[in-house]
């Protein structure tokens, strides 16, 4: 680009972004400054941006930080320097990207499953399979659903059931108690099987069932006719828990005691 207005807009009309940018503080129409300022707004971590200027004076230095370049170079320059300076920008923006990947992932793996078990895949684990003696699993399904899915539109029944499990999602994080999953209209949580809840499952997860019911009948039908109801079963015994699926794995519990609390 010949300008910083130039640079600006063909960075807008590109469909991707470059491994790094270099800036010269005294472009026509918009200075480097400016552009750097502007680049940083739309792109506050992703792209490496090293500023170049004739101006050696610390204030311009300081000042093209504080826009928010990752390097500054002066004029006249040493062409390898120059290279060596990208290269390491362009390594450091490589590993911050990696870095933040495996954040993200950490933060998802943390969401769908135990953090015992989420640990337990992070150190290598390849198969999760644990026996328990004493937990409390809980079923809810809404009642006349079945008649209620018929009656309204998809898309009102999926807000329905959205604004519901929402509730229910907050007071998993409440309780301390587990999401195991949903289904339809179903919604199934766990205690006892971490460390947390394993002296006090059974209290847990009857003040979630308890708030739960609370919960639903603050959710509304589109028509505003009626609120939720639900019916919920819990039971407590021993079970047998474990990773399954590698696609979206899910914390799965089997057993008597499941089978005993979806009846109920």
């Amino acid at each position: 680009a010949m300008n910083g207005q130039e640079a600006l807009e063909l960075l807008a009309n590109r469909d991707y972004l470059p491994d790094i940018v270099l800036l010269d503080c005294q472009m026509p129409v918009k200075n480097g400054f400016d552009v750097c300022m502007e680049l940083r707004i739309e792109y506050p971590d992703s792209l490496p941006i090293i500023m170049i200027s004739a101006n050696t004076n610390e204030e311009d230095i300081i000042r093209g930080f504080r826009m928010g370049s990752n390097d500054y170079v002066k004029k006249p320059f040493n062409r390898h320097e120059v290279l060596a300076r990208i290269e390491t920008q362009i390594k450091l923006s490589h590993m911050w990207k990696t870095e933040v990947e495996a954040v993200r992932s950490n933060e998802l793996l943390a969401k769908i499953l135990p953090f015992h078990v989420a640990d337990r895949l992070k150190e290598g684990d390849t198969l999760v399979a644990d026996s328990h003696d004493q937990v409390t699993i809980l079923f809810s399904d809404v009642v006349g659903f079945t008649k209620l899915a018929a009656s309204i539109h998809t898309s009102d029944l999926i807000m329905v059931l959205n604004n519901m499990f929402t509730r229910f999602d907050r007071l998993v994080d409440k309780h301390g108690v587990y999401k195991v999953e949903t289904i339809g209209d179903a919604y199934m949580v766990a205690a006892g099987h971490e460390e947390l809840s394993r002296e006090d499952h059974c209290q847990r997860v009857f003040e979630m069932a308890r708030d739960m019911i609370e919960a639903a009948k603050e959710v509304e039908l589109p028509d505003g006719s009626r609120n939720l109801r639900i019916r919920i079963g819990i039971h407590s015994g021993p079970a047998y828990a474990g990773v399954v699926g590698v696609k979206c794995p899910r914390y799965c519990f089997f057993g008597d005691t499941v089978n005993t609390a979806s009846r109920m």
